[in-house]
């Protein structure tokens, strides 16, 4: 998980949990959810009280079949304000990364699952690049996140 990509070979990697009395067996769910999320739920489970700063949220909701309420994944690789900084925000159905060396990227999932086809500078889909990218930086600046003043800064305008 070093290496400063974001495709989903290494960004999605499956969570397993088995919790008799939470989750029925064989249950599934398509919910993204980050490695910050993983506190939240444990203590949530455990019925223990809230981390007072936390990124993630609890899980517990979909572990019980609530069902995606669509909240996008989110991905910092690289020196925040280094050459090799990238950010990405994923949805259900589209990816957009951002990187220090503007070599930018915006795929739609849902009909190019191979990240084949670059679609970032399709006028078509400006769109779509702009809602991911105003949703991309809400979340760096919801967490404070050190890229918004680096190399990154002049792409998230």
């Amino acid at each position: 998980k070093t290496v400063d990509t974001c495709y989903e070979e290494i960004i999605r990697v499956p969570l397993i949990m088995r919790l008799p009395g939470v989750t029925k067996p064989s249950a599934k769910t398509d919910v993204q959810a980050d490695s910050t999320d993983l506190a939240p739920t444990i203590l949530d489970l455990l019925g223990a009280k809230p981390l007072a700063q936390c990124h993630g949220r609890s899980l517990r909701p979909f572990l019980e079949g609530a069902p995606d309420d669509g909240t996008p994944g989110f991905v910092e690789r690289g020196n925040p304000v280094g050459p090799n900084c990238r950010r990405m925000v994923r949805t259900q159905a589209w990816k957009l990364i951002l990187a220090a060396n503007a070599n930018h990227q915006l795929f739609h999932l849902a009909d190019d699952p191979g990240e084949m086809r670059n679609l970032y500078a399709i006028p078509e889909h400006a769109g779509t690049l702009a809602r991911l990218r105003s949703l991309l930086k809400a979340h760096m600046e919801r967490i404070g996140d050190p890229a918004l003043e680096g190399k990154l800064k002049p792409h998230l305008i």
